[in-house]
């Protein structure tokens, strides 16, 4: 497993190192956050705090306007020529 791929836990928001601390995957830090282990509160990979910053970092961006919609001409289609009757009569077949 690479460095890239494990995270310290906890790792504390404030930058501290922690008392206790161990390596661990980020699969398995997610899949014990959402098997109901306990995760510290104040950790930064915290699934809870993620989501605030998350939503914090939405509400700083400037909104954008919704463009106007265009308006759409549709072309003329010419219409197609009437069919003739149809004067074909069906038979039944008698070769059983």
């Amino acid at each position: 497993m690479t460095a890239d791929q494990q995270r310290t836990c906890p790792t504390l928001r404030d930058k501290m190192e922690p008392r206790f601390a161990h390596r661990i995957s980020v699969s398995r830090c997610q899949d014990q956050q959402r098997a109901c282990f306990h995760k510290c509160y104040s950790c930064e990979w915290n699934n809870s705090y993620q989501a605030q910053k998350a939503a914090e970092e939405r509400a700083r961006r400037p909104s954008r306007s919704k463009p106007e919609p265009v308006p759409v001409q549709a072309a003329q289609v010419e219409s197609l020529p009437e069919l003739p009757e149809l004067t074909t009569h069906f038979v039944l077949s008698t070769t059983e």
